[in-house]
């Protein structure tokens, strides 16, 4: 079980690296695009040909910024913006003044020598608004959620918007939303700056749902907080027999195949987990069913929130509490935008 987890974290990192407004929903090569090598090729400092990243995204005014090799040019073209980057480039920086950064966004290909690759976006809509003579930039408020799909068996998977996944205020991926194969899905929200940090008095709950389907997809829910894309604290529930994908996780310490954390996930059920006086405690429908006492300080604010399911679950809300106030609240409007509400 272990292993399978940070198998789906790493995925679930890797596509969804992303800062509030800004994320990469899909990365690949473009093997018969002869645009780097043949029609419009540039050189680096080291008389190299470059790689050419073409960045697809509607919006504009993006800044660019490379690893240590740098970024040899960009190019603004219709629908897309081209980026020639020397080969063996491993990172990119991505900042826009009303969508916020993506920071050191991690290739998940190897970067070749006259290579292109598309790198698709999924970000926020900066939208100008004409009135009266005054011209005002509005900027998307509340946290973005991001669903995704993907396998565990073959490593592939793709983001979704937000309005391919909220339909009558929940979230759920729709099964013809699934390709073939894919057996996960996730919900991730980038958690904004000065929200709330670790601390002893957390508390995290969500009504989720997630029947079992077939043997593959037979009932897990994992709820994680993290910081810097790294996991501080998180649980795993699974339906009642399958105790073996059951684990707590918080600083140093993990405990996993805890048969306390087994529920009946066919229907809406509320799950999550209580910080308190150095121990985390499970919580299922509100009552503790568990508690282990943690080694490690948590310390630092958190970045992102996420739920995996394995098979298609769906999320009602999902409330964080931080010293009994409510610090980041989510439930799902039927018209497709988030209604996230941050208490003072």
């Amino acid at each position: 079980m272990k292993f399978l987890f940070a198998i789906i974290s790493a995925l679930f990192t890797a596509h969804l690296l992303a800062a509030q407004h800004i994320a990469v929903k899909s990365f690949r090569v473009l093997e018969n695009d002869l645009d780097a090598r043949v029609n419009f090729p540039r050189k680096d400092q080291n008389g190299d040909v470059c790689a050419l990243i073409k960045a697809v995204t509607t919006e504009t005014g993006f800044d660019w910024d490379g690893d240590q090799l740098g970024i040899v040019k960009t190019l603004q073209k219709k629908g897309e913006i081209w980026i020639y980057v020397p080969f063996g480039a491993k990172r990119i920086t991505i900042s826009h003044a009303a969508l916020g950064v993506l920071r050191n966004y991690a290739y998940p290909l190897n970067i070749e020598k006259a290579a292109v690759y598309e790198m698709a976006l999924t970000t926020g809509k900066v939208v100008t608004v004409v009135q009266e003579e005054k011209i005002k930039t509005a900027r998307p408020s509340g946290p973005t959620w991001i669903g995704y799909v993907f396998s565990s068996k073959n490593r592939q998977g793709r983001s979704l918007e937000v309005a391919d996944f909220v339909k009558d205020g929940r979230a759920f991926i729709e099964p013809s939303l699934l390709p073939e194969g894919y057996y996960w899905t996730a919900f991730s929200v980038a958690v904004p700056d000065g929200t709330f940090a670790a601390s002893p008095n957390l508390k995290l709950e969500a009504r989720i749902k997630n029947p079992a389907l077939d043997k593959r997809n037979n009932g897990v829910c994992y709820v994680e907080l993290s910081q810097n894309n790294k996991l501080k604290i998180g649980i795993g529930f699974c339906s009642c027999g399958g105790q073996g994908a059951t684990w707590m996780k918080c600083g140093r310490t993990h405990r996993v195949h805890l048969p306390e954390l087994c529920a009946n996930l066919n229907s809406y059920i509320t799950l999550g987990f209580e910080m308190k006086d150095g121990t985390m405690s499970a919580l299922i429908d509100g009552a503790i069913v568990k508690t282990i006492t943690y080694k490690g300080s948590l310390t630092g604010e958190f970045s992102r929130a996420g739920i995996f399911f394995r098979g298609g679950g769906s999320v009602d809300w999902l409330r964080i509490y931080q010293d009994g106030a409510l610090r980041l609240g989510e439930e799902f409007n039927a018209d497709g935008e988030t209604a996230a509400g941050l208490s003072d």
